[in-house]
């Protein structure tokens, strides 16, 4: 059904697996996202071996390639396989648009562990697509004003690179603007504390009358809402890597407990019920992953996606994971509902990614209402 990965792609899920349990260091894991703080030696160790961003390197590989990675790096911690698999996230922009002098300052060094990247599309309170970030022609460049919230990697620590390309209302219509942190004008706050995913920290970021020349326009302007309906479903295909790799990873220690922990002198999972249960966990897991991996060949195949693929996708692998991390820490009793524990943590980052803004349950519902006529098209109709 799918499942089957070639030569190649089998080297990369070994070799990642390999470098997780070699290099996720628990205990140092979880003093980071006690404080929040985004895991930087562990980012530059999987940069020097080639694990960020396959799918952006031309020579790399595909969707697959990187959902695979994510997969096992989440399978082994839910929190650290997060945070770098999302470093680079907004460069599949760059790559599909960008000029080779933007590319090489943007792709590239997110690669190579010297710059991380955050889309930043969304706006407080608002859907995509109404956006009202506003970039005005000035001269022979742009001045931007607007909010955007929830921008991934939105902090940086010292001497970090960090690029957003930021989604702006223009006269020509949607049109993205590529911005270094660094620009005047350019103001980014945390946002407060999450319950999952606090080792890549996001920010709300504030534009006022930021000015910028007119070669950091993204592709065309006017033409962006197509790329960037194109790199949410790349995104919503690595979100469900992600899931998979959570729900795997509660799989895997709610195996290895329940053979250890003892009621009524025998093994919890001697009792039919959590038998089902464990039953239960490997469908879901299995069906999502079939699901999963077809729609990611699909897309590496440049063959026509279904409309709802990388939603389906991503919705399937998210309820595995929810149900698996639920019922691991339901077989772990007790124990698992203590932070000292492994559960807790693949408990909540599953339902961070569950909820995730680019929620793929409200896509869906989204393409429902426009295939029986309620919901008219969104802006951009390029």
């Amino acid at each position: 059904m799918g499942i089957e990965l070639d030569r190649a792609q089998g080297q990369i899920r070994r070799a990642a697996t390999e470098f997780a349990r070699g290099e996720f260091d628990r205990e140092e894991i979880r003093e980071l996202e006690k404080v929040g703080e985004f895991p930087t030696r562990i980012w530059k160790a999987a940069a020097e071996l080639g694990f960020l961003g396959l799918h952006l390197d031309e020579a790399g590989g595909g969707i697959l390639e990187s959902l695979i990675t994510a997969e096992a790096f989440c399978r082994e911690d839910s929190a650290c396989g997060m945070a770098l698999t999302l470093a680079g996230c907004g460069a599949e922009l760059v790559r599909a648009l960008g000029t080779p002098d933007q590319k090489a300052a943007v792709v590239e060094p997110v690669t190579l562990g010297a710059a991380r990247c955050g889309a930043a599309l969304f706006e407080p309170g608002r859907s995509l697509e109404d956006c009202r970030t506003q970039a005005r022609p000035d001269g022979s460049g742009w001045i931007i004003s607007g909010e955007k919230t929830q921008v991934a990697n939105g902090l940086s620590v010292v001497g970090e690179a960090l690029c957003f390309p930021v989604l702006c209302r223009a006269p020509e219509g949607p049109t993205l603007v590529l911005l270094d942190a660094r620009t005047p004008g350019v103001g980014l706050s945390p946002t407060v504390r999450r319950l999952g995913n606090n080792l890549s920290p996001s920010a709300e970021m504030i534009l006022e009358d930021v000015r910028v020349p007119a070669n950091q326009v993204l592709g065309k302007p006017g033409k962006a809402w197509k790329p960037v309906q194109a790199f949410l479903d790349q995104l919503q295909l690595l979100n469900a890597g992600m899931a998979l790799g959570m729900a795997q990873g509660a799989l895997d220690r709610a195996l290895a407990y329940g053979k250890q922990r003892q009621q009524f002198g025998r093994p919890v999972l001697a009792f039919e019920a959590l038998a089902h249960t464990l039953a239960e966990m490997e469908l879901r897991l299995g069906t999502a992953r079939s699901l999963v991996y077809d729609m990611a060949r699909t897309w590496d195949s440049r063959k026509k996606n279904p409309p709802a693929g990388a939603a389906l996708a991503m919705e399937a692998a998210c309820r595995a994971a929810e149900y698996c991390a639920d019922a691991a820490l339901q077989i772990h009793g007790g124990y698992g509902y203590m932070t000292e524990g492994e559960i807790e943590q693949f408990y909540r980052d599953a339902k961070w990614l569950k909820l995730h803004a680019t929620n793929p349950a409200q896509r869906l519902s989204a393409i429902a209402a426009a295939r029986i006529g309620t919901l008219k098209p969104g802006p951009g109709k390029e």
